[in-house]
């Protein structure tokens, strides 16, 4: 707030909590329940997938209908209820196109972390045979609802032909740069028409939550001619 911030886009686990205390703070906020079906034994031995439970899913789908329910423009409209999922590695086709509809249905955006990192891609690779971005738009879900956070290890083509379905990014150049040491492939995404908004991810992946930070996007061992990472 001090930093100037107008909204906060919120988007994580047991989210009542937080939109209470944007209503008791006074701020903006759109916030959004992370679905995912993951236990906390996160990969089956046998097969090396993650193991998925209908169980958590059907959960924390309910409590994304809850959030919605309780919170959707109280106060007078400062706080708004998106929908999302945590990653399309992270739960079963059938809960994320039910998420989806969910979230046209109330003429929402569709958030999630999308070709992440390695492990993202060679989980999808195992599973469906496909990278996210071919698999989401085999559902039909590469549109302009899409809300694209990462793209860490899309290629230059996926970021060239992103854009043209009308799917935004939201980049978090701070915390991709500090954990991974890499630039997801931007350039391309805005010479192609993408919409692009900074996002600071979270505090333990960048260190801080000041979005002056973020534009820099600079592995720690590469900075910028001329500048210094603190």
């Amino acid at each position: 707030m001090k930093a100037g911030t107008t909204t906060f886009n919120d988007f994580f686990g047991n989210m009542a909590d937080l939109a209470r205390n944007h209503v008791s703070m006074g701020t903006r906020a759109i916030v959004t329940e992370m679905v995912n079906e993951m236990l906390k034994k996160l990969t089956d031995n046998k097969t090396g997938l993650y193991a998925f439970d209908p169980v958590v899913g059907e959960e924390k789908f309910n409590r994304a209908l809850a959030l919605y329910d309780a919170f959707e423009g109280a106060e007078n409209g400062r706080i708004t209820v998106g929908f999302g999922v945590q990653a399309t590695d992270m739960l079963s086709t059938e809960l994320l196109c039910r998420m989806y509809r969910e979230a046209r249905s109330r003429n929402k955006k569709f958030m999630l972390h999308l070709e992440q990192g390695d492990r993202e891609i060679d989980q999808m690779q195992r599973r469906y045979g496909k990278r996210s971005i071919a698999y989401l738009e085999e559902l039909g879900m590469l549109d302009e609802n899409l809300l694209a956070v990462h793209l860490t290890e899309s290629s230059g083509e996926d970021a060239k032909y992103l854009p043209g379905k009308g799917a935004s990014l939201l980049h978090c150049a701070g915390a991709i740069g500090l954990i991974d040491g890499i630039n997801p492939p931007i350039g391309e995404y805005l010479a192609a028409g993408g919409s692009v908004a900074l996002g600071s991810d979270h505090v333990p992946g960048n260190n801080c939550s000041n979005m002056f930070n973020v534009p820099c996007g600079q592995s720690v061992t590469q900075p910028l001619k001329g500048e210094t990472n603190v």
